[in-house]
C-alpha cells in the first residue's frame, strides 16, 4: 500500500492574520493530512508550496509536495546507483515519504524550496561557510556569494580573520579598512535580502579569532549600534525589530562570535597578557591585551546585546575528522625557525627553507612510507606543495631517551610506532617515537638516497624486532621553551615529512569548514515514543538510515555558489541529520529536562543518532565509495570515531532501559567496525539545529535540543481564531508519574486558569521539575537555569559530529560575571561553541554589571523606559464636560487593548493662556501614560485637587467637582478602572444604599484583538525584548540563534 492511502485526507483553508486581524494570506482547498494541524497546514502551504499563488502550477496538495521532493531524490539515486534493485528504490522511496508524511522527519528549508521545481541542480543545503582572502577582490566575491546564497534560502557563517586590521598598512600607502567596516557591507546585503526569495530573512554568522588585533572593535560593534538605535527610538522613531530604529543601524543581520583557543582560556584562568598579531606578518604584535579584559569585554558585550557567541577552537579540531587535511578554521602546528628539515639539498633550518622558496628557490623534501594509507617502508623525496611562516606561538622542548630533542609547538603530530600521530603536548613515556635512520645517515642525520634518482624510493633493509628498537625512541621530559615565530609546510603524498631525525605530520592548504556547505534534516523523536513511555529503537534507527541516505544522495546532485565550495562539498561530503522535539520526549516521560536522567537519555538518544548515521555511510561506502578525503583521513578519522565509541560507554545506565544503551553502544561498534573496514561516504554527519520552520511541519512542540517554552500554548482553530490550550504533553507526564484521571484533570484545569503547574492540587513537590520550561511563567517563578542548558548541551556534544546550534538563556538580572563564567563553564564541559541571551538585554543599557569590588554589594542595574506610541490609527473617546459654568472637552485616545494612550484637552480659545497650560498639562500626561505610568497612580495624584473654577457638573455619576483637574481624573477613573481601583482610591461613587454604582469600564467594552502567537498571552514573561514578526506582525519567540513566529511559521533565519 502506498503510504497515501495509509492516511486519511481532508481539504483545508490555510490562512495568516497579522497582529490586526487582516489576511496576509490565504489559500482554499489545500488537501492535507488529518492529523496535521492546522498550524502545520498554514506553514507548509504558505512556505513550502511552489507555483505562483491563483495560477494552475500551484500546488494544493501536500501529496504533490512530498512527492516532488521525494520522486526527484529516488530519481538521483536510482542514477547514482545507490540501489542494488528496483525493488530497493521503490521501497527507499515509500519509506522516506512515509516519514515526512507522518512528520517523522522533515528536511531543511531550501530543499522544500528548491527541488523538482525547475533548476536541474538545485541549492539544498541550509548552511555554507565561507572563506575570505586579504584582497578586494575576494572580499566582494564574498559579498555576493553570501547575496546568492541568502537568495535561495540558505545562511552563512565566515572567519573574517584573515582580512588585515585597520591598524596595519596597505601596499599603496594608507591604512587599512579592518574586518569590520566590511562586515556593514555584508550586513546591509543580509538585511535586504530574503531567503527564498519571500520566505524568511538571512542568517548569517561572522567569527574573528581572539588574536586579530580588532578584536576589541569586533566584540563591542553590536553594542555600540544597539546605543544608536536607542537613541533614534528615544527620538520617537519605530522601536520594533524591523522598524527604522534598528533598520537604521549596523549588524542587525548577522551573529557575531568570538574563536577561542585552550591556549587563550588558559590565560583568563591565569590573568596572563594576551597578544594581537598582525595578519600580514604573524610576527609583530600589534597589541597587548590582558585576556581576562578581553574575556570581560566580551561578556560586557553579550549582556547588553546578546553577541558575542564564542567558540572553542581547540575542542572543535580534537574531533575533527579530516586533521590530516588541516585544521577546522584556525592556525596549525609548526616548528621554529631553527628546527632542521631534511631535503635533498641536506638539513635546511626552517626559517632558511622559507626564505630561499619565497624567493624562488625550489626544493624536495622527505616523507616516510609509514604514513601512507597502506603503510610501507622507506622514504620518498617530493616538492612540498607550500612552505609558510605561521605566525608566534608557544613552542614545547621534547627530550628523548637517547638525549636527542625536538622543538615544535605543542599541537604539532609525530609519528610513533605504537599509536600513529601524536601531537607533542599529549606523548607519554610508552610512546614508541620514531626515528628516521633509513639509507646512509650522517653524524647530523642527513639522509643520503644512495645514488637512487629523485623521486624514488631509498633503500632501507628490513629491521629484526631488536633493530626496531634501536630505531625508535621514549620521550624523558617535555617543558615550555618560550614563544618563537613557527614555520611549516604541506607534503602531498603521504602528508609527512621529517625534521631533525623525526618523522612529523605537514599542514594542509586546505581548511575543512571553510568553503563546504551541509545540507540539514531533522528527526521528530517524539514520534518514535510508545505509548508505554518506551522508544521505538528500532524505528528510529531505521529512520536514521533512510534519512541519512537520502541527504547523501543531495550532495552531488545539488548546486553551490562558488566553485571551491562545489569541490569541497564532493571532497568530504558533509551532512547535517539531527533532531527535534527532545524537550517533550523528555517531559512525556516524566523526566526532568535539567536532571541527571534527563541527560542521560538525551545522550542515548544522540549516540544512536550519530552512531547510526557513520554505520549507514560505511555502508554506502561499502557499495559506492568512501569520501574522496577519507584516504589521507582514515587515522584522524578512526580516532574521532573512537572518541565517540569510547563515550557511549560512558553514558551512565542508571535509569535507562538498558535496549536504549545497549543501541547506543552497538550503534558505535558498527560504526567503527564498518568504517575501519570499508571507510565512510560523509566526513561529518550530525549537527544540532534550531529547527526553525520545519519544527512547524513536524507538529513539534519543541525545537532541536531545546526545552519546552511554556505549558500553556494558543492553538490555531480552522474556522479562525484561538483556543488557549494546556501543552498536551502535560497529562502524558502526569499519566506517566502515576496520577489518575482525576487528579491529572484537576491539574490541567488548575494550569488553564493560571498559566503555571506550581501551586497545582494533587502535584508531588519531587514532580514539579519535570514541568520546567525555558522561560518563568507570568504567575509562577521556576525555569530551567543556564547551568541547566549548559549541562545538557555537555550531555550530547560527544555524540554530535559538529555543534549545537543553542542559545543559553539567562535572566535579566544576570550579571557580566554571570555570562563569563557560563563562557569559561563551557569550555570546562567540552562544548564546542556557546551563545548567550540575557532576556531583555535589548531593552536595557545597563549603568553598572557586576558586583561592586570595594562594598560587596551588587550594583542596581537601571532599566531605560521604553516609550509606547499608539497606532497612527486608533479608537478614541470624545467627553464634553462643564464645571461651574465652565465647558471643555476631553479626548482620549486609546492603544488596541483599549487603554488609555494619550489625552487632548480643550477649554479656551486657541492661543490663551488657559489654552496653552491645558496643552502642555495634556501632553505631559500622554507621555507619563507612553512610558509607562499607570493609570492609577495619575488618578491618585490629581483627583481631589481643589482650586477654582469648582462647583456642580452636569454629570451625574460626578455631581461635584473640586477643580478642572479633579474632574478630568475623576472622570478617567470611572472609565478606565475597575469598580475595586476606584474604591481602593476612594473616588468610588455610591447610592443611597452605600452600594458601589457601577459604571463598566471602556476596555470592557471595545473589541480587543489578542495577540495570536502560539504562546498565550502573557503566559510567560521572558523574551520580552523579542521583535515583531516581520510577514505578520505578532511577537516572535527566540529560537536557538534566531527567532520564530508561531502565528506564521516565519523565522528571522533557522531552518
Amino acid at each position: 500500500m502506498h503510504p497515501y492511502d495509509e492516511v486519511t485526507w481532508e481539504k483545508r483553508t490555510a490562512a495568516i492574520a497579522n497582529e490586526k486581524g487582516e489576511t496576509v494570506f490565504e489559500q482554499t482547498d489545500c488537501e492535507m493530512p488529518s492529523f496535521w494541524s492546522q498550524m502545520a497546514t498554514n506553514v507548509v502551504v504558505s512556505k513550502y508550496f511552489r507555483g505562483a499563488l491563483g495560477t494552475p502550477r500551484r500546488e494544493t496538495s501536500v501529496k504533490q509536495m512530498i512527492s516532488r521532493v521525494v520522486d526527484t531524490i529516488a530519481g538521483w539515486g536510482r542514477e547514482g546507483g545507490y540501489f542494488a534493485t528496483e525493488a530497493d528504490a521503490q521501497a527507499f522511496q515509500d519509506e522516506l515519504c512515509h516519514l515526512i508524511l507522518h512528520q517523522k522527519m522533515s528536511f531543511n528549508s531550501p530543499v522544500w524550496f528548491n527541488l523538482g521545481v525547475a533548476a536541474s541542480k538545485p541549492q539544498a543545503s541550509a548552511c555554507f561557510i565561507n572563506s575570505v582572502d586579504d584582497t578586494m577582490d575576494s572580499i566582494l566575491t564574498l559579498a555576493k556569494t553570501e547575496g546568492m546564497l541568502f537568495k535561495y534560502g540558505s545562511g552563512t557563517g565566515t572567519n573574517l580573520s584573515t582580512i588585515r586590521s585597520a591598524t596595519e598598512s596597505l601596499a599603496g600607502g594608507g591604512t587599512a579598512s579592518g574586518p569590520v567596516s566590511f562586515m556593514k557591507g555584508f550586513d546591509a546585503f543580509a538585511g535586504v535580502i530574503k531567503s527564498g526569495g519571500t520566505t524568511r530573512r538571512a542568517a548569517k554568522m561572522v567569527i574573528l579569532n581572539a588574536d586579530h588585533p580588532d578584536i576589541e572593535e569586533f566584540v563591542t560593534c553590536k553594542v555600540n549600534e544597539e546605543r544608536k538605535a536607542w537613541t533614534l527610538i528615544e527620538g520617537g522613531y519605530d522601536s520594533s525589530f524591523t522598524g527604522e530604529a534598528y533598520a537604521s543601524v549596523f549588524f542587525q543581520n548577522s551573529n557575531n562570535s568570538v574563536r577561542v583557543t585552550d591556549e587563550f582560556m588558559r590565560a583568563v584562568a591565569e590573568d596572563r597578557d594576551w597578544h594581537l598579531y598582525a595578519v600580514t606578518d604573524r610576527s609583530r604584535i600589534i597589541k597587548t591585551v590582558k585576556a581576562r579584559e578581553l574575556m570581560r569585554l566580551m561578556a560586557e558585550s553579550a549582556w547588553q546585546c546578546g553577541d558575542p557567541g564564542i567558540q572553542y577552537d581547540t575542542t572543535i579540531n580534537d574531533w575533527h575528522t579530516s586533521a590530516a587535511s588541516g585544521r577546522i578554521n584556525a592556525s596549525n602546528p609548526c616548528f621554529p625557525a631553527d628546527a632542521r628539515v631534511h631535503t635533498t639539498a641536506g638539513l635546511i633550518p626552517f626559517g632558511d627553507l622559507f626564505e630561499r622558496a619565497f624567493a624562488g628557490e625550489k626544493f624536495h623534501v622527505y616523507t616516510h612510507r609509514a604514513t601512507a594509507d597502506a603503510p610501507g617502508t622507506g622514504v620518498l623525496a617530493t616538492q612540498p606543495l607550500a612552505i609558510m611562516r605561521t605566525g608566534v606561538k608557544p613552542v614545547v622542548r621534547l627530550t628523548f631517551s637517547t638525549g636527542e630533542q625536538l622543538r615544535c609547538t605543542p599541537s604539532h603530530r609525530i609519528w610513533t610506532v605504537n599509536r600513529g600521530f601524536v601531537a607533542a603536548n599529549e606523548l607519554t613515556p610508552n610512546d614508541r617515537v620514531m626515528t628516521c635512520n633509513a639509507g646512509a645517515a650522517v653524524a647530523d642525520r642527513t639522509l643520503v638516497a644512495s645514488g637512487a634518482p629523485l623521486g624514488a624510493a631509498v633503500p632501507q633493509a628490513p629491521l629484526s624486532e631488536s633493530e626496531l628498537q634501536e630505531a625508535t625512541v621514549q620521550m624523558v621530559s617535555r617543558e615550555g621553551d618560550g614563544v618563537e615565530v613557527v614555520y611549516n609546510l604541506t607534503e602531498p603524498v603521504h602528508h609527512s615529512y621529517i625534521v631533525d631525525g623525526f618523522l612529523v605530520a605537514n599542514c594542509s592548504e586546505y581548511m575543512y569548514l571553510d568553503d563546504t556547505s551541509c545540507n540539514l534534516a531533522s528527526i521528530n523523536v517524539t514520534r518514535f515514543l510508545n505509548d508505554d513511555g518506551s522508544i521505538d529503537i528500532d524505528g528510529y534507527r531505521h529512520a536514521v538510515h533512510v534519512t541519512i541516505t537520502a541527504q547523501e544522495i543531495l550532495v552531488s546532485n545539488a548546486s553551490y555558489p562558488t566553485e571551491k565550495i562545489a569541490k569541497n562539498s564532493e571532497e568530504f561530503r558533509p551532512l547535517g541529520l539531527g533532531y527535534a522535539n527532545l524537550g517533550a520526549l523528555l517531559m512525556a516521560r516524566g523526566v526532568p529536562y535539567d536532571s541527571p536522567q534527563g541527560r542521560d537519555l538525551a545522550a542515548c538518544l544522540t549516540a544512536v543518532l550519530t552512531g547510526e548515521a557513520y554505520a549507514q555511510s560505511a555502508r554506502v561506502a561499502r557499495e559506492i565509495g568512501p569520501f574522496n578525503g577519507y584516504a589521507a583521513n582514515r587515522r584522524p578519522m578512526l580516532r574521532v570515531i573512537g572518541k565517540h565509541r569510547e563515550a557511549a560507554y560512558n553514558i551512565p545506565a542508571d535509569g535507562i532501559e538498558p535496549e536504549l544503551i545497549a543501541a547506543a553502544r552497538h550503534a558505535w561498534d558498527e560504526a567503527h567496525e564498518l568504517g575501519a573496514r570499508h571507510g565512510y561516504r560523509n566526513a561529518q554527519s550530525t549537527v544540532l539545529a534550531p529547527t526553525g520552520t520545519i519544527s512547524f511541519m513536524l507538529d513539534c512542540d519543541t525545537t532541536g535540543v531545546e526545552p519546552d517554552i511554556a505549558l500553556v500554548k494558543y492553538k490555531k482553530l480552522v474556522g479562525g481564531g484561538m483556543l488557549k490550550i494546556v501543552n498536551q504533553t502535560v497529562p502524558a507526564a502526569l499519566r506517566r508519574l502515576g496520577y489518575g484521571e482525576t487528579a491529572i484533570a484537576d491539574i490541567v484545569a488548575y494550569i488553564d486558569a493560571n498559566d503555571t503547574i506550581e501551586g497545582a492540587p494533587h502535584l508531588r513537590d519531587d514532580d514539579i521539575p519535570v514541568f520546567d520550561c525555558a522561560f518563568t511563567s507570568q504567575h509562577g517563578s521556576r525555569s530551567i537555569t543556564w547551568q541547566g542548558h549548559l549541562r545538557m548541551m555537555a550531555a550530547v556534544q560527544p555524540f554530535i559530529s559538529g555543534a549545537i546550534s543553542k542559545t543559553v538563556n539567562v535572566p535579566n538580572d544576570a550579571t557580566a560575571e554571570d555570562i563569563e563564567r557560563a563562557y569559561i563553564d563551557g569550555w570546562k564541559l567540552g562544548l564546542k561553541a556557546v551563545a548567550i541571551y540575557r532576556d531583555g538585554s535589548k531593552r536595557s543599557q545597563p549603568l553598572a554589571t557586576s558586583i561592586d569590588k570595594t562594598t560587596g554589594q551588587r550594583v542596581q542595574v537601571v532599566e531605560r523606559p521604553l516609550r509606547r506610541r499608539l497606532p497612527s490609527e486608533r479608537h478614541a473617546l470624545t467627553h464634553r464636560f462643564e464645571v461651574s459654568g465652565h465647558e471643555g472637552y476631553i479626548t482620549v485616545g486609546l492603544y488596541e487593548d483599549g487603554t488609555p494612550g494619550e489625552i487632548f484637552l480643550k477649554m479656551a480659545k486657541e492661543g490663551s493662556t488657559v489654552s496653552g497650560l491645558m496643552d502642555s498639562f495634556a501632553t505631559a500626561i500622554s507621555l507619563a501614560l507612553q512610558y509607562g505610568v499607570p493609570l492609577p497612580a495619575l488618578i491618585d495624584k490629581f483627583s481631589h485637587t481643589r482650586f477654582e473654577p469648582q462647583g456642580f457638573t452636569k454629570n451625574p455619576e460626578i455631581p461635584i467637582a473640586k477643580s478642572v483637574m479633579d474632574y478630568i481624573f475623576r472622570w478617567l477613573a470611572s472609565r478606565f478602572l475597575s469598580i475595586e481601583e476606584r474604591d481602593r482610591l476612594g473616588i468610588i461613587r455610591r447610592d443611597e444604599d452605600g452600594e458601589p454604582v457601577d459604571v463598566s469600564p471602556v476596555r470592557a467594552q471595545l473589541s480587543v484583538v489578542q495577540p495570536t502567537g502560539a504562546a498565550a498571552p502573557g503566559a510567560f514573561v521572558n523574551q520580552a525584548d523579542a521583535p515583531t514578526c516581520s510577514d505578520c506582525g505578532s511577537l516572535m519567540v527566540r529560537n536557538g540563534a534566531c527567532y520564530k513566529c508561531f502565528n506564521c511559521g516565519a523565522t528571522s533565519g533557522c531552518s
